[in-house]
Parts: C-alpha cells; sequence; structure tokens
C-alpha cells in the first residue's frame, strides 16, 4: 500500500521495547504501519500525525480484536470487534464506545440489534435471549425505556411502556390461553385501574391469571441493563421473568367464576395486589368489541411497513416483461444462464484462494430449447451463454453481502424482470428485478472488454474500501440468441433502492456545458436534472462528510488508472416534510378514524351507565381516553422519525447520532448498518443563480453513488475532446483526460457536499 508524498518508509525501535515498521514522516508514523507494543498489543494499519487515522486492526494480549475505522487514536465510524469471551460486535463507535447502529452477539447466545449510545443500547433495538425470550422497543442507558414488547418463549406477551427495564404505564399483557389484562402498571406491577378479559376456556370456572414481573421466580431482582464494567466485553442482559405469584408469594388475583365467555371485570390493583373487582356490563356485544379494539395496543411496526402500505398503489417502474413482450425471450436466456451460473459456480471449493487464471476465465455453454445433460429445456430459442470471470464476480457478490440465494430469487425467481427506459444517449437497455435490488444493463463490446481488462483493479479496491462510491458489479455476462446478435450484459446494485420516495434526481458530473434541463421543467419531478440545475449544497452529518471526500478521492484514483472518464456522481434527494406529507392517512382512513371517534362518545356516555360506583366510572373513562391518545402517538411515530429534525450545529450540519439521523433512518428502514451514500441524514440549503446561500434550509435523505465507469479515454474522445474545445472552453466540457475529469469532479463535489 503507498504511503503518500513525503512519507518514508521507516523501522524504529523505541527505548521501552516498541517496534514500529511503515510510513514516516515528521518524527511521526504516517500512512501505512505496524505497531508492536512490549505487552502484546498490535495495531496494523493507517496513521495521520502519529495516531490510529483511518482504516485499521487492533490486537490486544487478550487476543481481542477490533478491525475497522479509526480517528485521532479510537474507534471511530464503522467497525467489528471480538472480545476475548468470543462476543462479536459489529456496528458503529465514536470515542472507542459502541455508538450508532450496530448487532452484538454475546458469548452466551444472545443477540441485540439496534441503536446505541455511550456504549449502550439506547432507542430503538430488538434484544433476543438464547432461550427464545424477546424484546422488541425502545431502549434508554441500556435498559428497557419507552414502547416496547416483550414476547416470552412460554407464550405469555407484553405490549406497553416501560421505565428503567419494567412495566411502567399503559400496557396490555396476553396470557398464552388468550386471556388479556389492558391496564396500569408501575415499576413492573399492575398498580391502578385495568380491564381483564378471560379467554372463552376460562368459561364457568376459576381463575388465576398469571401475572408478569420484572423479578425473578425466586423474587431476586432482574438486571436489565449491561454491566458497568469495561464496555468492551460488557455481559448479556436478563430477561424478566414470569412469576406465577406475585412479589412475597401472594397470589395477585382473586379467582372467580365467570358468568360467560363474553364477560370482562374491571380491576384495581395496589402494587401488584388486587384490591378491587368488579363485572363490568355493556349494552350489546360490539360495545364490548370497540371497548377492546381502544384499550388493546398493537405491536408496535417499523417505518417500513407503513411505507410499503402507503406504496401500494405504486405499480413499479417501466413495464413488466410478459410473455408476447419484445424482451421475454432475452429475459428467460439471461435467468437461465445466470442461474445455472450462479449454481455452478456455488459448488466449487477454492483450496489455493484466487488465481490470475479466475481473472481471465470465460466459461461457455450451449442451451439447447430440448435441453442438454447440463441444462434444463425451455420456453426460448436456442442460445449461447458465456460467463466471463464467474469465481471473481462470486467473491465480489460475498464481500457485498449478497446471499446466492437471495441473489438468484431476485434475478431469476417467479416474478418478471422489467425493462426500464433507457436514460442516457448510448441506448442501452435496462432490466429491474422484481424486488428493485438489481439493475441489468447491457453493454458495447468497448465496455465490456474494458471492465474485464481492469477487473483485478476492480476487485483490489473493492475489497479494501468497503464503503466505496463505484458501482458495485455482480456478474458479466453475454447471450447470443439462435441465428441473432451477440448481447452483453453486467448486473448492479440498484442505487436508489429505498422505501423513501426520491423527489430529485441528478447527474452530476462537474462539467458546465450542456449539463442543464430545460427552464419549464419541474424541479421535482421523476426527469434527471444536471449540474447546472442543483440549487442546493448539502451538509451532511459530523464524521461522515469527511469519509465521504476521502472516499471520493480514493475512487478517482482508482478511476484515473483504469484511464476512464465521464463518469457521474448519481445524486437522490428525499425531502423529509414532503415525504411526511405524503404518508398522510388516506380518505378512507380519516373517515374510519371520525368514525372510531363518534363510537367513542358513545361508549364514554354508556361508562355512566356500568354498574360501578362513581370514582370507578371515572377511571375507567380516563383510561380509556389514554389509551386511545396512546394508539393516535403510536400511529404517528413512523412519520415523526422521518419529520423529526436532526440536531444542527452552528454550521447547520446535522449532528451525527442525533435522534432521526442516518442511524435511527438506518435501522427503521431496516438495513443492519449504516453505508456511505444510503440513507444519509443531510441539510439542504438553497442558494441562488449567483451561489449565493438562501435562508431556507430542508432536512433531506440523501442517497449517492458513482456510475458509468467504463468509458475509456480513448481516440474518439480525445477528438471530441479537440472539436469541442474549438467553440467552447475545453475546461467546461465533459470529454477531458483522466487526470483533469478526476480533478474536476471532486472539486464540484467540494462544493455540492460541504
Amino acid at each position: 500500500m503507498e504511503h503518500g508524498e513525503g512519507v518514508e518508509r521507516k523501522i524504529k525501535r523505541f527505548k521501552n521495547g516498541d517496534v514500529y515498521e511503515g510510513g514516516w514522516r515528521n518524527g511521526l508514523p504516517e500512512g501505512y504501519g505496524r505497531y508492536v507494543w512490549t505487552d502484546g498489543s498490535t495495531y496494523e494499519g493507517q496513521w495521520k500525525g502519529g495516531t490510529k487515522h483511518g482504516n485499521g486492526g487492533y490486537v490486544w494480549p487478550s487476543g481481542a480484536q477490533y478491525t475497522g475505522e479509526w480517528s485521532n487514536g479510537c474507534m471511530q465510524g464503522y467497525g467489528m470487534f471480538k472480545a476475548a469471551d468470543g462476543s462479536r460486535y459489529q456496528g458503529g463507535w465514536a470515542n472507542d464506545l459502541k455508538h450508532g447502529l450496530g448487532k452484538k452477539f454475546y458469548s452466551n447466545g444472545d443477540k441485540y440489534d439496534g441503536l446505541w449510545k455511550h456504549g449502550k443500547p439506547d432507542g430503538p433495538g430488538r434484544y433476543v435471549w438464547a432461550d427464545g425470550n424477546e424484546y422488541n422497543g425502545e431502549w434508554k442507558n441500556g435498559r428497557m425505556h419507552g414502547h416496547g414488547t416483550f414476547q416470552w418463549k412460554t407464550g405469555e406477551r407484553y405490549d406497553g411502556e416501560w421505565k428503567d427495564g419494567r412495566e411502567d404505564g399503559l400496557g396490555t399483557f396476553q396470557w398464552k390461553d388468550n386471556s388479556t389484562y389492558d391496564g396500569l402498571w408501575q415499576m413492573g406491577k399492575k398498580h391502578g385501574i385495568g380491564l381483564f378479559r378471560p379467554s372463552h376456556s376460562e368459561s364457568r370456572r376459576s381463575l388465576s391469571p398469571v401475572v408478569p414481573s420484572a423479578n425473578n421466580s425466586d423474587g431476586s431482582e432482574s438486571q436489565l441493563e449491561s454491566s458497568t464494567g469495561d464496555d468492551l466485553s460488557e455481559g448479556p442482559l436478563t430477561a424478566p421473568a414470569v412469576a406465577r405469584k406475585g412479589v412475597g408469594g401472594q397470589v395477585a388475583d382473586h379467582g372467580m367464576t365467570m358468568l360467560a365467555s363474553e364477560s370482562i371485570f374491571l380491576r384495581e390493583y395496589e402494587h401488584g395486589r388486587l384490591a378491587y373487582e368488579a363485572p363490568v356490563s355493556l349494552e350489546d356485544r360490539s360495545d364490548m368489541e370497540l371497548l377492546f379494539a381502544v384499550l388493546r395496543l398493537e405491536e408496535p411496526g417499523r417505518l417500513k411497513k407503513l411505507l410499503l402500505k402507503a406504496g401500494e398503489k405504486d405499480k413499479g417502474p417501466g413495464e413488466i416483461i410478459y410473455k408476447e413482450h419484445r424482451s421475454y425471450n432475452i429475459m428467460v436466456n439471461l435467468q437461465l444462464g445466470i442461474q445455472y451460473s450462479v449454481g455452478k459456480i456455488n459448488t466449487v471449493r477454492l483450496h489455493d484462494g484466487l488465481t490470475e487464471h479466475h481473472f481471465f476465465e470465460k466459461v461457455k455453454l450451449t442451451f439447447p430449447r430440448r435441453g442438454s445433460k447440463q441444462t434444463p429445456p425451455h420456453m426460448s430459442n436456442d442460445f449461447k451463454w458465456k460467463d466471463y470471470a464467474p469465481m471473481i464476480f462470486r467473491k465480489l457478490r460475498e464481500n457485498f453481502g449478497i446471499d446466492p440465494a437471495d441473489y438468484l430469487m431476485s434475478l431469476c425467481g417467479n416474478k418478471a424482470l422489467r425493462e426500464l427506459p433507457s436514460p442516457g444517449k448510448s441506448g442501452a437497455l435496462f432490466y429491474l428485478s422484481h424486488d428493485n435490488r438489481f439493475i441489468i444493463k447491457t453493454m458495447k463490446k468497448t465496455e465490456m472488454k474494458h471492465l474485464f481488462v481492469m477487473l483485478r483493479k476492480y476487485y483490489t479496491h473493492m475489497d479494501q474500501h468497503k464503503h466505496s462510491l463505484i458501482t458495485k458489479f455482480y456478474g458479466l455476462h453475454r447471450v447470443t440468441p439462435y441465428k441473432g446478435s451477440k448481447i452483453r450484459f453486467v448486473v448492479m446494485g440498484n442505487l436508489f433502492r429505498t422505501d423513501l420516495p426520491i423527489h430529485m434526481r441528478y447527474d452530476l458530473k462537474g462539467s458546465t456545458h450542456g449539463r442543464f434541463t430545460r427552464e419549464d421543467v419541474d424541479k421535482r419531478s421523476s426527469m434527471t436534472l444536471k449540474d447546472l440545475d442543483l440549487e442546493y449544497t448539502l451538509k451532511l452529518e459530523e464524521g461522515w462528510h469527511e469519509r465521504l471526500h476521502r472516499q471520493l478521492t480514493q475512487d478517482c484514483k482508482l478511476l484515473r488508472s483504469m484511464t476512464v472518464m465521464d463518469y457521474s456522481l448519481l445524486l437522490g434527494v428525499h425531502f423529509r416534510k414532503t415525504g411526511v406529507r405524503e404518508m398522510t392517512p388516506s380518505a378512507s382512513e380519516v373517515e374510519s378514524e371520525i368514525e372510531m371517534e363518534k363510537q367513542l362518545e358513545r361508549f364514554r356516555q354508556q361508562i355512566f351507565r356500568m354498574r360501578l360506583d362513581e370514582r370507578h366510572s371515572q377511571e375507567l373513562l380516563k383510561l380509556v381516553e389514554m389509551k386511545m391518545e396512546s394508539r393516535k402517538t403510536k400511529r404517528n411515530a413512523p412519520q415523526q422519525v422521518l419529520a423529526r429534525q436532526p440536531m444542527r450545529n452552528d454550521t447547520l450540519r446535522p449532528v451525527a447520532y442525533s435522534d432521526g439521523g442516518t442511524d435511527a433512518l438506518a435501522f427503521f428502514l431496516n438495513y443492519d448498518h449504516v453505508q456511505l451514500g444510503k440513507n444519509m441524514a443531510a441539510t439542504a440549503v438553497q442558494h441562488d443563480a449567483k451561489g449565493n446561500v438562501a435562508d431556507s434550509a430542508e432536512d433531506v435523505v440523501v442517497y449517492f453513488g458513482i456510475i458509468d465507469i467504463l468509458q475509456e479515454y480513448n481516440i474518439i474522445k480525445r477528438l471530441e475532446h479537440r472539436f469541442k474545445s474549438i467553440a467552447h472552453d475545453g475546461k467546461t466540457i465533459s470529454a477531458v483526460d483522466p487526470n483533469s475529469y478526476a480533478e474536476r469532479f471532486m472539486r464540484f463535489m467540494r462544493r455540492v457536499f460541504q
């Protein structure tokens, strides 16, 4: 690995016995190097000004290991840690503590997946115990706190509010026989008024329902937070027990005979002891069902579920390739070829690792219509298949986290591909998988040849730079239909695969000649805009801004070495306020809500006609109103994730790890980690035609990546540069040499992402 300008390679032995070997500048480690301490600790990776900075790996004498990002000597960014006890963590870090979105696997088999803050679970997260218990909800300082659902392995379940690791506030407990209790809780015990509804099987027999408790069955208090020891080796949590008796061995519920399976009972508890119980009489069954519809707390869903529901009317981009479609035979050929290639290559074992042969390997196969020993019969015409470097692309898919079964299901499953309109001047055809995950693009022979020749450089770069913005390639193939022309394809990742609507799209090259659309075009439309149409500068979160420009430098270095130009940064912008308005309830949902309010008003009037004393009638009315308000809050929670403005610093930059920030978005959109260019919180600051900053600033979510990286600076592009330079400034046109193109591209991106 290169050390950079002005950096020499040096072996330094210190007086205390430490040894350093690597880049050296101004008397300090710089660039890439390896440092070994006398206690056995080792760090190998990037340095800056004598501190660990960049990507690197650290090994402790105990055997614990960390591999990931560093900043100013601290674990900062994304990294993976393996403790001496076998526990593992992968996710965000800040100042040597787990911070942001991350996943931890404990040594005893427990698992936590969610947000962290200062080394402890904090925010939305899911904890699964090795014995089958599970909690999905909000956390604070390592404890269950806020709203959440706890599911016991024995079948019991609690939905409701938590405080400091215990049930506290409004909550619903459901036994495995479907009996339910809806009411108020305090410090893990029922406290206040509530309603008990037995299951149908409880009719006409004595009941003594199970009481949930935040205490172990032996009466000892559960430990519901991480230990206060070293953050790098904190232990797993302990699940709250489901005890058959209350605290002190006292029976929590007095048994009584049910009159009918539809009966419900008003109960009042004092710190877990049943103090009052009376049957509740309703005028008809519909009123009873209405009551429990109001009281029952639904399981909290993620933002993704709501967005998918909101997008059900959207039939998707492009047109489905049906049997009579002009591209049907090509789709069948592609799917058969990819299915064969992936299935075949995944059975091959690499005993000696990748070799030079794998980078230049080509596999040819014929697919006759009637089938063969190697291929199945099919409904298309005969065709020939050619697979390029199949083992290399298998390893790339593994490095990108693509499961072979998911890959085949997306591209070759029962659902058809979609043909997209060509977005550029090349005339290339684009096909989209049914789940929007992958794009298949036709290629020119020169483009395929160039990618095949430069594949080793591409593979090495993508292996070393996990946050690379360069297009991810998953496969390179060629189809030759019977008596037809050769068609070359590359399978890529879809940059805009997201549940959030993309309100503005830009194709940014850094050039200015001809880089604008018509003035009458609606800027917030599905049309892809260009450089001179961009009226915003974007401020990413602290930390991610620096990583972006470091990665752009590395990516452009690769593209220069590949002698390519004319690539673009594809940018998608989701305006959060607009997105929230798009997720407002439909007319039918509003009508249903109004009808519910009317029914509730009728129910409030009937409460006073029940056979209850005045105090309990008032308490029941208060409980119903509290539950109704809780339901409204829950329903609006997903919208609030997007609408909530992340904290900003003095320069309007979003503060890292704040509410509604990049890590929270990744969690709610069902991503297991934050990836540069995906679901990134930012502030869009508008400027006028003269470049002056306007007063307006909007919270946005941005998506971006480098596309079209296969245009070589050949003789045709050299001639284009020469002729266009006669009438225009040669520095403003797109066709310039790779070095000039990269420098101009990075300068422009520094203006866009400030």
